[in-house]
Formats: C-alpha cells, sequence, structure tokens
C-alpha cells in the first residue's frame, strides 16, 4: 500500500514539472475542472488511499490549479483583506484592520517564485524589464471578491526576489446600512453625503492607503441620479454599480510586452470630457489626471475621486500640487478656482470617516478655498 505523502509528492511533482504543461492548459481552461479532479481521486484509490487521504488530496490538488494554493485559506477569509508576500519566508496580512504574520511559508525561494510566475500566467500578465512593476486585477478566480495584484519584479528589489501585494475587493458592495451597523458611519453622516452626492456636490474622499475610501466612493455611486450620465474610470477595477442605466466603467490599459498602445487615466480623463458626462469619477489621483478633472469640475461636470493623505486639508492641497505639477505655468489659485465643484471632502482612516468639510469661501490672499467642518 502507498504511502499518502509519496502519493501527494508524486502528483504535484507531475503537476509543477513544466513539460507536463498542466498549470497552461487549466490557465487556457482546456482542462475540466471535474473530470481532472475525478481523475486524481480514482488515481489515490488506485494507489490504496482511503476515500479520506484520496478527498484531502483531490482538495489540494484542486486549491493548487484552480484556487491559490498555499493562500486560499487567507483569500477566503473575509477578516483578511491585504496579502503581502515579501519573500518565501515572509507572508504578511492585514486582519481586521492590523498588520501580522500570515504564519505560513513557501517551502523554498524556488517555490516562492513559481507561485509568481503561477499568478502572472494565469492574469496574462508579462513581467519584464520594460514591465518590472505591474498592476492587474482578477475578477473571476474568487467567488467573493475582486482581486488587485501590485507585482514589482525581482529586478527593482534589493533582496532579489519579486513582491507582490493582493488586495481583496468585496464584490457584494458595502451599503450604506452596512457601513452604519460595521461603524464605519454615522446614520447622519451617511445621509449628509448622499444628499450632498445626489445634489449634484463634488466629493474629495481622502485617507491614508486601505483606511476605506474606495468603500465609500462604491457607496455613493448608487445614490447617483438615474437621469444623469457618469464615466468612471480606475486603475484597477474596484468600483462598480449595476443599479444605474448609464454609469460607463472605464480601466488604464498600461503598457506590456514592449507595445507603445497604452491609455492612462489622464487619457481616459480627456476622453471622458470629449463626451460630455454629467459626471466623472477617476478612482483615485495620482498625478497629472488631476488637471484634467480640476478643468471637468470647472466646466460644469459632477466628480468624485480619491487621494492618499493625512488628512483633509492635505489631501486638497495634494490635488492642487498635481495639477500644478502637470501644468505649471498655471497658478494655485487657478487650480483651486478651478476645483471649486470639487467642495465636499471626506477624511477617513482605519476605516471610519473622521471628518467632513465643506467648502465655505475663498482665501484670496492664499489662493485656496476656506472649508469648514462639518457636524453631522
Amino acid at each position: 500500500m502507498a504511502n499518502v505523502q509519496d502519493v501527494q509528492a508524486q502528483i504535484f511533482e507531475e503537476i509543477n514539472d513544466p513539460s507536463n504543461k498542466i498549470m497552461l492548459q487549466v490557465q487556457k481552461k482546456q482542462i475540466n475542472r471535474d473530470e481532472y479532479l475525478k481523475e486524481i481521486e480514482t488515481r489515490c484509490k488506485k494507489e490504496g488511499l482511503n476515500d479520506e487521504e484520496a478527498e484531502d488530496i483531490v482538495y489540494l490538488v484542486d486549491k493548487s490549479l484552480w484556487g491559490f494554493g498555499i493562500l486560499d485559506d487567507l483569500i477566503s477569509d473575509p477578516d483578511i483583506s491585504d496579502i503581502r508576500l515579501v519573500s518565501e519566508n515572509c507572508i504578511r496580512i492585514k486582519k481586521n484592520g492590523k498588520r501580522m504574520d500570515a504564519g505560513i511559508k513557501f517551502a523554498s525561494k524556488a517555490e516562492y517564485e513559481r507561485y509568481i510566475e503561477f499568478i502572472t500566467n494565469r492574469n496574462n500578465t508579462n513581467v519584464s524589464i520594460q514591465n518590472a512593476a505591474q498592476v492587474f486585477t482578477d475578477k473571476d478566480s474568487s467567488k467573493t471578491d475582486i482581486l488587485r495584484f501590485s507585482l514589482v519584479s525581482d529586478l527593482c528589489n534589493t533582496n532579489s526576489r519579486p513582491t507582490l501585494l493582493i488586495r481583496k475587493i468585496p464584490k457584494v458592495k458595502k451599503t450604506f446600512e452596512t457601513l452604519i451597523k460595521q461603524e464605519y458611519c454615522t446614520p447622519a453622516q451617511a445621509e449628509y453625503l448622499k444628499k450632498r452626492w445626489a445634489d449634484g456636490n463634488g466629493i474629495l474622499v481622502c485617507g491614508p492607503n486601505g483606511s476605506g475610501k474606495t468603500t465609500l466612493v462604491n457607496a455613493l455611486l448608487e445614490s447617483t441620479p438615474k437621469d444623469k450620465s457618469a464615466d468612471i474610470i480606475q486603475e484597477s477595477e474596484e468600483l462598480f454599480c449595476d443599479s444605474h442605466p448609464e454609469m460607463i466603467f472605464r480601466k488604464v490599459i498600461p503598457a506590456r510586452n514592449g507595445s507603445a498602445i497604452a491609455y492612462s487615466l489622464k487619457d481616459l480623463a480627456r476622453l471622458a470630457l470629449m463626451e460630455s458626462f454629467d459626471i466623472i469619477v477617476v478612482g483615485e489621483i495620482k498625478g497629472d489626471e488631476a488637471a484634467e478633472l480640476s478643468y471637468a469640475t470647472y466646466t460644469g461636470s459632477q466628480a468624485m475621486t480619491t487621494v492618499h493623505s493625512n488628512s483633509a486639508e492635505e489631501g486638497y492641497e495634494k490635488l492642487i500640487d498635481y495639477g500644478l505639477d502637470a501644468q505649471p505655468n498655471r497658478t494655485r489659485e487657478h487650480f483651486a478656482k478651478q476645483l471649486k465643484a470639487l467642495n465636499t471632502v471626506v477624511f477617513v482612516k482605519n476605516y471610519k470617516i473622521k471628518q467632513i468639510l465643506e467648502e465655505d469661501g475663498f482665501d484670496k490672499i492664499n489662493g485656496n478655498y476656506i472649508f469648514k467642518e462639518v457636524q453631522v
């Protein structure tokens, strides 16, 4: 009778052998999942394993080929929002808002690098000198979450290893009712923001990385009036809304495999202006797309976006700085006036709304709008 460890090792050796092309066939959907797993079960029983032992190996094969292998349980855990692969010995997670060790490791550097390659192949992403840093989204592999991957190859890392951050975005959008229960916001804050957005005011959501900015934007999209057209522009596919009849979602297309063809946030924002949308939403402002957004608000479009910052005031200032970096011939006052319609600033931290500001006049001396805190 065969030893269960030996049978398992032999099966996974065959799976991981590049010459067998099993991984490649799975990625190209050339292997039927149910039929292949049935073959594995039959093989285990022929080797003399009992039902429980065969079932365990089938489960591991299923996780490895159609799930996420060693990370499968982490990705399935609803309390984990971020998974960071630093090396074969260092896997970190963010669970219930706190960062900690995942408690698992890869067997070797080679296995770690094979796993990274498995993720890139599954998502049809090529890592090269021209594309050493990649951001891509997987909407299909997880039943519960959209997965955003941020991959940096060993070419950029001093530890000679690729690093991978996996960000989980729930497919079931969190409504304001849910956010109130989770103490993300109060009922008064929710009603205030929904009304501001529905009434045509612009909203800037600020906060540190992973603070819940996208969560708030997603909830607010549901309050968009049905008689307005909206263009949602994003780098990663995190924003979604199925209830609006005229809400178009567009994503950045990075240059890949040496191709010069690419569409940036700036390109898509400029396209939105040409198409005369009532509302323009940019998932996150990181650079010169701020200038296009400011022009959109100045010409009458309602807007919403997010920016990384440590306070509400800093977020607004950062937006102006991005605009000045893109168009240094303009003045600070010029960009501030163009952003007038972005008149509501929300600061979130640790998955909680900390502050809401509302535009309350203009400071001609410093060339900035004055904001007052909203007490709700």
